[in-house]
């Protein structure tokens, strides 16, 4: 492990597109409001046929994973998993998720995880499988219970507990955390969403929300789609972009990587993606590093999809 570094800047080097890049730390709250409810409404409108495409495991869940699970379980097993340490976990979750839906049911003795836009459940259903022998206990949280819905059918991984949280309408409702907790969670986790989530400042604040929910040597995980890595999906994003661009009821400050994407054959759907490239996730971590100085960065890879470059991973670890 070594401690979170500040990197060099990045203001006025040429961005993959030929363009400067411009560092933008807060989006016009209005816009981002805006590229959030196109999201809503995408997710809401096709959470069938996105579930359908969203059963397999990510390639990198395995190598992050398999770093982290044996050191929560090595970590817990050295508190006790009892005593103070584990009552006060307990409580903070269950104040934190109080009225939320349960599926299934664990033991106080479980990995603690914390699941931001955990989307079908799958990643719970892929921990179940991989690690059959350690009890864990998921509070997952995502804006699309459509989709919560159809991942719970049948699950019998563990303590499942869900809440419908808007996540991007609680990060622009400074300062209020998302999660209302801290020092709850062994592992908390984000895939898919990052690059959902609009500015700078709000991407930085879901890190810091995650890191602060997690306790002293707990992890967080999170991945950032780069999608353009994949020219054919990069062509089709510009033209995407450009084509959805078009439809929107107002003009939008867009920023640097900041694309509307389609749907599979819906020319009507659209969706906000943003794509973090790798000098922003050094922005992001120096970042996260001044706000909270016990983060440490454990491990930063690329993996997931034909490329196996799709994903940038980041596994972060409280001191």
């Amino acid at each position: 492990m070594h401690p979170v570094k500040t990197g060099p800047g990045t203001h006025g080097r040429p961005s993959a597109y030929g363009r400067p890049s411009v560092i933008i730390l807060r989006m016009n709250t209005d816009d981002a409001r805006y590229l959030a409810a196109l999201n809503e409404r995408f997710y809401r409108l096709h959470a069938d046929s996105f579930s359908d495409t969203r059963h397999a495991p990510w390639q990198g869940w395995i190598r992050a994973c398999d770093r982290v699970v044996p050191a929560v379980r090595e970590a817990i097993g050295r508190a006790g998993h009892g005593e103070a340490f584990d009552e006060v976990g307990i409580a903070k979750r269950d104040e934190a998720f109080e009225g939320a839906e349960c599926i299934g049911h664990g033991g106080s003795s479980a990995v603690r995880v914390l699941d931001a836009a955990c989307g079908n459940l799958r990643f719970e259903r892929f921990l179940a499988a991989r690690y059959p022998h350690v009890p864990f206990a998921f509070d997952a949280v995502d804006s699309c219970v459509e989709l919560a819905r159809l991942g719970s059918d049948g699950f019998s991984g563990g303590d499942v507990r869900f809440e419908e949280r808007d996540l991007i309408g609680m990060l622009l409702e400074d300062p209020i955390s998302p999660f209302s907790c801290e020092d709850a969670y062994d592992l908390a986790v984000c895939f898919g969403f990052m690059h959902h989530a609009p500015g700078f400042e709000n991407r930085l604040r879901l890190l810091e929300a995650m890191m602060r929910a997690t306790r002293p040597e707990g992890f967080v995980v999170a991945t950032f789609w780069q999608f353009t890595n994949d020219p054919a999906r990069a062509a089709k994003a510009r033209c995407d972009h450009a084509r959805l661009t078009r439809s929107l009821e107002r003009p939008i400050a867009f920023e640097p990587g900041d694309f509307l994407l389609g749907w599979q054959d819906d020319e009507a759907a659209v969706r906000y993606c943003h794509e973090v490239g790798d000098e922003e996730i050094n922005r992001l971590v120096a970042a996260l590093g001044r706000r909270m100085p016990d983060t440490r960065v454990v491990d930063r890879f690329k993996s997931d999809g034909r490329t196996g470059d799709l994903n940038a991973y980041i596994v972060l670890q409280r001191a």
